[in-house]
């Protein structure tokens, strides 16, 4: 089986903190295109549900998600320089910490390369009567189509990201937080 490619995921506990966004340049980062220049920056709060009772126990973290696009930390992005991928675009963010109001260091992160990356006929999916994928049980990457590339959007399901086990590696190495990561083989999601 093939274990060197991950499906990546921002995960938060219970009480976030999660993504406020207050406003939004009319751009998409789910196409796997550049943009390029922006009008405004992304400008979102941090938000730890007020059920918690200490804030300091539930930090910003070093990768949020709105529903259109991620937050990656400065951390996480230098630690993505050291592997020198560059099929990153970074997008002016401001972000601040509702907790502290201190404005934090995060850009929203724009993956270039959408990569149609799924082996179908080894994979598990569940397709509706159009072909899309509706479901999936276990998903094998086709290495060829992937090259090689340590992070790119699954081109069969855009909101996927998918990195090579060197970026998984060094969030571990580096004690980033925020992270999930899961083998193809062992995902098992609605899309």
């Amino acid at each position: 089986m093939n274990h060197h490619y991950y499906v990546m995921i921002a995960t938060s506990p219970w009480a976030g903190p999660t993504v406020d966004v207050i406003s939004t340049p009319n751009v998409r980062t789910t196409k796997g295109k550049v943009i390029g220049e922006i009008s405004a920056p992304f400008n979102v709060t941090l938000i730890t549900d007020e059920r918690a009772l200490s804030t300091e126990d539930f930090p910003p973290r070093d990768i949020h998600e709105s529903a259109k696009f991620k937050l990656f930390s400065r951390r996480f992005m230098n630690a993505l320089d050291t592997l020198n991928i560059d099929n990153i675009e970074y997008l002016p963010a401001i972000v601040t910490n509702q907790a502290t109001n201190e404005n934090l260091d995060y850009s929203v992160a724009n993956v270039i390369g959408r990569i149609h990356a799924l082996d179908k006929e080894k994979s598990e999916i569940q397709l509706d009567s159009h072909g899309n994928i509706m479901g999936v049980r276990k998903m094998v990457f086709d290495d060829q189509k992937i090259q090689d590339q340590k992070i790119f959007m699954l081109g069969e399901i855009p909101s996927l990201i998918i990195v090579h086990e060197s970026v998984k590696d060094i969030v571990e190495s580096e004690k980033l937080t925020g992270f999930r990561f899961i083998a193809g083989e062992d995902y098992d999601g609605e899309v």
